[in-house]
């Protein structure tokens, strides 16, 4: 099966997931959801968590995963 965000791209729907982790600096709890589109937004009040999307022009990548890339 693929994974969830692999399958919304593939039946042309949109998915979302919620992820339930811990500040790797402060250590408080950190809650955000994001989409297929890569959309994704932070659950509480001054929350500003900083996300890296890594920029990859999937028409020239022949790594075999986005690891061997970087």
């Amino acid at each position: 099966m693929a994974a969830p965000f692999v399958k919304g791209r593939l039946e042309g729907t949109t998915v979302s997931a919620v992820v339930e982790t811990v500040c790797a600096q402060s250590g408080r709890p950190l809650v955000f959801e994001l989409d297929s589109r890569m959309a994704w937004w932070a659950v509480g009040e001054a929350v500003r968590p900083m996300v890296f999307e890594p920029r990859v022009d999937w028409s020239t990548f022949d790594d075999l995963t986005i690891l061997h890339g970087y």
